[in-house]
């Protein structure tokens, strides 16, 4: 089950957690997608570009790191 979900230009909706983010198809429902963190993490959205997806990861001791995803012609992700 999903903490948070964005739609997406591509009239897709992602949801995402602290071990996984998916895809699915805004009209459908269909899963379209699937990444599986090797580490709980808890990420907090940031925007979308074109064809890619920006989070930021929230650590312990204030540091933070930048991640962003692209949407591949498949709705798969390359991270």
């Amino acid at each position: 089950m999903p903490t948070s979900v964005a739609y997406l230009q591509s009239n897709q909706v992602m949801g995402w957690g602290e071990k996984a983010i998916e895809l699915r198809s805004a009209n459908t429902g269909n899963l379209e997608g699937v990444f599986m963190h090797k580490k709980t993490q808890k990420l907090k959205f940031l925007c979308e570009r074109n064809d890619k997806v920006f989070f930021a990861s929230v650590q312990s001791g204030g540091s933070s790191q930048i991640y962003f995803m692209t949407l591949g012609h498949n709705s798969l992700f390359s991270w």
